[in-house]
């Protein structure tokens, strides 16, 4: 393998590790790995405390870096939605979950990234630990009341929360 094809595969790389579900547009193929851009599924968690706030981190990284969200992320392989909620929260905040209901699934064509993903919400009030964030991936975390949510937040959560949590 020759000095440009390393370069090449570094560059690879360092993308999937960014975008492990790729940045390739809508209805095109990946000149690299000919992947084609589909939809991916992410399991989100909306977490009430005892005063019925949500928890929301603030997220990192791009897409929508600096803004709040629920916590969440993209679906590994072997496991099941449930278990990749529990394990983004847990990942994110080092908070443990009881058990998770699904709420509502979402497609929406407009959530902020281009991607467009199918966004599984689920919902749970059973916690355990206290939140703690590693200021890189997730700048920070918070309880907020439901009426009042902050007004930068990414994938259009706070609709979906108001709609949920009635």
């Amino acid at each position: 393998m020759n000095t440009t094809d390393d370069a090449v595969n570094t560059a690879a790389e360092k993308s999937f590790l960014k975008y492990p579900t790729g940045t390739i547009r809508k209805g095109e193929f990946c000149r690299c790995c000919n992947r084609y851009n589909s939809r991916n599924v992410t399991s989100n968690l909306i977490l009430l405390d005892e005063k019925n706030r949500v928890l929301l981190i603030k997220r990192g990284h791009d897409p929508e870096a600096e803004k709040w969200a629920l916590p969440g992320g993209y679906l590994e392989w072997d496991e099941t939605v449930e278990e990749a909620a529990v394990r983004e929260i847990y990942e994110e905040t080092g908070l443990r979950i009881g058990e998770v209901v699904l709420a509502s699934v979402r497609s929406d064509l407009s959530s902020g990234d281009e991607r467009q993903n199918v966004d599984l919400m689920f919902i749970s009030r059973e916690y355990q630990g206290e939140v703690k964030v590693d200021g890189v991936e997730i700048k920070d975390a918070g309880w907020f009341n439901i009426e009042q949510l902050p007004e930068d937040i990414a994938f259009g959560h706070n609709k979906i929360i108001k709609e949920v949590v009635r």
